[in-house]
Parts: C-alpha cells; sequence; structure tokens
C-alpha cells in the first residue's frame, strides 16, 4: 500500500473524478455544515442549514461534517491542494471553538441529553455513536494526513468525554447499548491509541469488541445470517485493526473467518453482499 501523498494522477477519468470532488466539497458553505455544531454549543450561527440527514431535527445530524473532514484532508494529500487544506483547518477551527464552549471536551451537532437516552435505553436515538465516529476520523485525518495538530487535540478532548461517561457503565448495561449501531468507534479509537500510545484509548476501543460478534467468529463459527452488515463490518474492521496493534491471534482468526464468510460465499456479482444492509444465508 502507498501512502496518498506518494501518488499523483495523471490525466484520466480518474483525474477527472477526483477534480470533481474538489470542487463539490469546495462548494459547499461552511457556516451551513457548522450550523448545528454552533447552535448546541450555544454559539451564534450564521447561515442556513444543509437538509436532508444534515437538518436540524434529524438525529444523525453532524455525521456529514467529520466526512467533510476526511475529504478535505485526503485532498490535500492526493492533489496537494492547499485550498482543500485551508477548508479543512478552517471547520477544525471553529469546532474547537465549539468544543471550548461545552467546556467538558463535548462535541457533536445534538445535545448531551441524546447520551442520556441511549445509557438508559429509553427511546434511544437513531445512532450517536455513528455520528461521533465520523467527526473523530474526520479529525484523525485532518491530523495524519494534513497535519493540523489541533484536530489531534479536538479528538483527544472528545475521547477523554465519553472515557468519562463510559466509565460509569456497566458491562451488561454496555451491551444493550452496543445493540445501537455505533459505526468504527472501534477502529478511531485503535488508530488513536496508535498516535498516543496511551492504553486508557485501547481500553476504550475493547469495549467496543461486541463480544457477542466477534466470539463465535473466532471460533470460526457462522453467526452472519440475518446480521446488519452495515453495523458489524467496522466491528471486524476495529478487530483487524486491533490484531495489527498488539498481534492477538484471536482477532487475527475472527477477522479471516468473517472475510472468508462474506467473500466465499455471500459476495455478489456487483461486489455487494447483503439484500436490504443484512446477510443471507450463504
Amino acid at each position: 500500500a502507498f501512502e496518498l501523498k506518494e501518488v499523483r494522477l495523471l490525466d484520466g477519468p480518474c483525474k477527472t473524478a477526483v477534480e470533481t470532488n474538489r470542487r463539490y466539497i469546495l462548494s459547499l458553505n461552511p457556516d451551513s455544515l457548522l450550523f448545528s455544531f454552533r447552535t448546541t454549543a450555544g454559539l451564534p450561527a450564521p447561515g442556513r442549514p444543509y437538509g436532508g440527514w444534515e437538518a436540524p431535527e434529524v438525529e444523525v445530524r453532524g455525521q456529514f461534517l467529520g466526512h467533510y473532514l476526511s475529504a478535505c484532508a485526503m485532498l490535500y494529500a492526493a492533489l496537494g491542494d492547499e485550498e482543500c487544506k485551508r477548508r479543512g483547518d478552517l471547520i477544525v477551527t471553529e469546532l474547537a471553538k465549539c468544543q471550548a464552549a461545552h467546556g467538558n471536551g463535548y462535541l457533536s451537532a445534538f445535545p448531551e441529553t441524546f447520551w442520556d437516552r441511549l445509557e438508559a435505553m429509553e427511546r434511544p436515538p437513531w445512532a450517536p455513536f455513528y455520528v461521533i465516529h465520523k467527526i473523530m476520523t474526520g479529525m484523525y485525518h485532518m491530523h495524519t494526513l494534513a497535519g493540523n495538530q489541533q484536530a489531534l487535540q479536538v479528538l483527544k478532548d472528545m475521547a477523554a468525554y465519553f472515557q468519562r461517561r463510559m466509565a460509569r457503565i456497566s458491562d451488561a448495561q454496555w451491551d444493550r447499548i452496543l445493540n445501537v449501531e455505533y459505526g468504527g468507534m472501534s477502529e478511531v479509537l485503535h488508530d488513536l491509541y496508535a498516535l498516543t500510545g496511551d492504553t486508557a484509548h485501547l481500553r476504550m476501543a475493547h469495549r467496543f469488541d461486541k463480544a457477542a460478534f466477534l466470539g463465535p467468529l473466532a471460533l470460526e463459527h457462522d453467526n452472519l445470517t440475518g446480521l446488519h452488515g452495515n453495523t458489524h463490518i467496522p466491528i471486524v474492521i476495529g478487530a483487524a485493526r486491533h490484531y495489527e496493534l498488539t498481534g492477538d491471534e484471536r482477532y487475527k482468526t475472527a477477522a479471516l473467518y468473517f472475510w472468508k464468510q462474506v467473500v466465499q460465499t455471500r459476495t455478489y456479482a456487483t461486489g455487494g453482499s447483503t439484500s436490504g444492509e443484512h446477510w443471507p444465508e450463504p
């Protein structure tokens, strides 16, 4: 594998696609992207919010801005485009202001009461950790691909906030919470651990393992039928990352067996493996 910064595209359809993506990214309005983050933090929010899943009343609002940061960082790495870096740096700076306004490391486009609902499993929000993963990963990419030091501090402060919340949750309660889709929290916390060497980040990542899913895979038992693919693929990516960083063979077995059962027994000619986002029988 090559780092993005080590490769430059020549003229052709791939470069045309990247340039199209760049124009789209830079056409978006930062104030609209930041709207719900600022209102949640109690800060002035000029402009109008975007709609769709970013509309102020939608429970997964904020995830797009995480993707956006990743896109700015990747475009900078792939093209050396300073304008994309400046846009990403601007968003990081403004999000850091939102985080500072909360005063406790929290950063999201929805209020902290969402986590009270999740932890009590009373009207749990749509997928709050799924959204947080996107924001944290955006910060990770802005740091590792675009050299933004502030992004790493924002990321560490976000992790510290959730570390405090998670510390008071029992394992039984946590297992219930893990039934609510949570994206790649394991992967991004492993990535953070790789940067910091702080074992607290590794322990946090471990709590997102979902043992009821990874355990059978580590025993080479096919438990995929009927499961939601979009929820569980990131868990395996986190397991693979855990093996890379720790050498724990159980995680290697789980990841390789998962790959085998998906690719060899459930993959369609299109390259997809789920139907309605769920895995069928082999």
